[in-house]
């Protein structure tokens, strides 16, 4: 069923919230396997990722994971005009909530386009073939016009599009990498 972008939003965004938290949490832990044993974060010494919000997938393990290997680790902080820049996380980061309600450094080492190996880009829901749903602001769509990186998403299986699908636009950029937590999917 095709639905705008803003009615499969608020469909996917209504699944996740009503997911078991146990189920949640055993999709999020084949998820981190699967992202920790592949090439693309082995090869990866700049990450790029959000502080996620509930009904996303926990990004404090894999931030934890990466301080423990010793990777630099960039947060988002969102700018005038819909654009954002990614900011490193240290611990002498200050952080502030937003009109969002997300948090976001108000310090620290901005990191260009280019010396972000990878991104961890969020969403609400996912193609089969790489397009992603996002919260509806386009600030990841306009970062990633500019990107090079390796670009992955981290998907729970109730952020497959399935039934429901949203008209994909000329702007919307494909996720090189969309890792859905399956457990046939673990090596």
């Amino acid at each position: 069923m095709l639905l705008t972008k803003k009615e499969a939003r608020q469909k996917f965004i209504t699944a996740l919230a009503n997911i078991n938290p146990a189920a949640k949490q055993k999709n999020e832990n084949l998820i981190y396997q699967q992202l920790f044993a592949s090439n693309i974060w082995r090869d990866a010494s700049v990450i790029g990722i959000t502080i996620s919000q509930n009904i996303e997938i926990d990004t404090k393990p894999i931030i934890e994971q990466a301080q423990l290997e010793n990777k630099t680790i960039c947060i988002p902080r969102t700018l005038a005009d819909w654009q954002m820049e990614f900011v490193e996380l240290t611990d002498q980061t200050n952080m502030e909530k937003t009109s969002h309600n997300l948090l976001e450094p108000v310090n620290g080492n901005v990191f260009s386009h280019d010396e972000i190996d990878l991104m961890l880009v969020p969403g609400v829901a996912y193609t089969e073939a790489n397009f992603r749903l996002g919260f509806g602001g386009g600030y990841y769509d306009r970062y990633l016009a500019n990107f090079n990186g390796e670009t992955v998403a981290l998907s729970l299986p109730e952020q497959q599009n399935g039934e429901f699908t949203w008209p994909i636009k000329p702007y919307d950029i494909r996720i090189k990498h969309v890792l859905v937590a399956m457990e046939d999917e673990i090596q």
